[in-house]
């Protein structure tokens, strides 16, 4: 899966801080008394959010079909958006709206933030060369 170098700087880069709120969540739950959720919607919005926005950098980059790249383009803004509604319903939650279901919120958050690290990384795999490390970019 992450056999390549350029594979594991996109894992550590893009992913790995891309989950820093949700793995500083879940360490602080587990080493306080405090009643902190150790995970919340908000911590996977922000990942969802890096994970589109670094893939659309990607893509910019890419030599391929003007046809592949618009279709991840819009389905990639199609996620942020997703994630900008989500924060939305947080931030109603926060104004008081009893009829919003935080777990639904959170769970969903979860949700669609695994599909975009999945569409994220199946898009990555195919910016690296099978044969080679470069990243498939385009000459200037």
């Amino acid at each position: 899966m992450l056999q390549s170098p350029q594979k594991i700087k996109w894992f550590l880069v893009t992913v790995i801080v891309g989950l820093l709120p949700v793995i500083s969540r879940g360490l602080f739950s587990l080493f306080t008394s405090n009643n902190i959720s150790p995970f919340v919607a908000s911590d996977f919005i922000a990942f969802g959010f890096v994970l589109h926005i670094s893939i659309l950098n990607q893509i910019e980059h890419l030599n391929t079909t003007e046809q592949w790249k618009s279709v991840h383009q819009i389905t990639s803004s199609i996620f942020i958006f997703l994630y900008g509604g989500l924060t939305f319903v947080l931030l109603s939650y926060e104004a008081d709206s009893t009829k919003i279901d935080i777990n639904i919120v959170k769970y969903s958050a979860i949700s669609i933030s695994v599909v975009s690290l999945v569409m994220t990384y199946t898009i990555f795999d195919r910016l690296v060369f099978n044969r080679g490390e470069e990243i498939c970019l385009q000459t200037q």
